[in-house]
């Protein structure tokens, strides 16, 4: 990749829209992924549930250190 191509393209991660849409996609990723993974793991109802909470409290931890990072790097 040559230098003017790695400009553009750290520019471009740079506008809010592209943060935006990549976290769009990564966090339907994760919701549709996460679920899907639950459920071919655990038979029971139960752990289901348990296991999908989990799996949202981890990407709510996941996003929030993400966040505190692109904010801090912007500081």
């Amino acid at each position: 990749m040559t230098e003017t191509a790695r400009t553009k393209f750290g520019s471009l991660l740079q506008r809010p829209w592209c943060g935006a849409f990549i976290y769009l996609l990564l966090g339907l990723s994760w919701v549709v992924g996460s679920d899907a993974l639950v459920a071919w793991l655990a038979t029971d109802t139960t752990a289901q549930l348990q296991y999908q909470n989990l799996t949202g409290y981890f990407y709510v931890s996941l996003t929030a250190v993400l966040a505190w990072l692109l904010l801090s790097q912007k500081q």
